[in-house]
């Protein structure tokens, strides 16, 4: 039964200035993880294990203390020598990315569950689909690329290739997307060929529901990835695990569009136009959980 969330909480927020996961927004003065996990709480989810690094302790305490109040709530670290047992003896001094932050948590997710990013906010339609995925399969909440642009700069998405069961084939990323005269343009980070984008194209946000055979598909890319002598930092993201994970005979990721607003912080100046966002959705009483008391 997929009852937890499991939210990456451990990056910089260089871009941003700072650990963006751990700043308030809108007239509650919550995090963006706050807010998702009221959506969760509403549409079933009785767990969140939240992933952080180690020197982030005291950042979130504060947030730790109200979400107890409602929910279930486990904290692990993701540390470099969090690996796989063959990993043991090659390691490198910073975390290997998303994947390797869920494989930290592996000892706390005892069936299917969710991963969601600490900096985006996705609305609650999107955990109510999630709640719809049998637990041994795995599926994609997927949104519109006109619904996930910033005003603030250019932004990298991860364009959806799709068959004709509505399962995902691929993700490409895109980047250095913006708007010109009310055309979408991007660059494929693979070729770098400019591209046009349509604006109702489905984009990955990070939002997934995964079975926990998962672990089975990430422990052989954190092996390979450190199998070899370490020249640069090396890092491994989920879609990479998805990646590898639909090329099994007996696999599919089921894709998903939620038409909920979607917003996060990727620069500071995003901070104004999320605080207008959550200050409408406050207004419509979406987050009665928090509503009475924020602190």
């Amino acid at each position: 039964m997929m009852d937890t969330v499991v939210i990456l909480a451990a990056g910089n927020g260089s871009r941003f200035g700072g650990p963006k996961q751990f700043s308030r927004f809108g007239p509650l003065e919550l995090t963006l993880m706050q807010y998702n996990v009221c959506h969760a709480i509403t549409a079933g989810f009785t767990k969140a294990v939240i992933i952080i690094q180690r020197n982030h302790q005291t950042l979130l305490a504060p947030i730790l203390s109200q979400l107890s109040k409602h929910i279930e709530v486990v904290v692990c670290f993701q540390e470099p020598d969090n690996l796989p047992d063959a990993c043991s003896t090659q390691m490198q001094s910073k975390p290997l990315g998303t994947a390797q932050a869920i494989w930290c948590a592996r000892e706390h997710i005892a069936d299917s569950f969710v991963v969601i990013n600490a900096d985006d906010y996705y609305g609650c339609n999107a955990f109510k689909l999630a709640k719809t995925v049998d637990s041994n399969q795995a599926a994609l909440i997927a949104y519109r690329l006109q619904d996930t642009l910033s005003s603030s700069g250019r932004v990298n998405r991860g364009l959806c290739a799709l068959n004709s069961k509505n399962e995902l084939v691929s993700i490409d990323e895109i980047v250095d997307i913006h708007t010109t005269d009310k055309q979408i343009i991007g660059t494929q980070a693979k070729d770098k060929a400019a591209i046009l984008l349509a604006p109702t194209s489905l984009v990955s946000m990070n939002f997934w529901a995964l079975p926990s055979t998962i672990f089975a598909d990430i422990e052989p890319l954190l092996i390979s990835a450190l199998a070899e002598t370490i020249q640069n930092p090396i890092e491994v993201f989920l879609p990479d695990v998805i990646a590898q994970y639909i090329l099994r005979s007996d696999a599919s990721v089921k894709v998903l569009t939620s038409l909920d607003p979607w917003f996060g912080v990727t620069y500071e100046a995003d901070a104004t136009y999320v605080n207008q966002c959550l200050t409408t959705l406050t207004q419509e009483n979406r987050f009665t959980l928090f509503h009475v008391n924020p602190s």
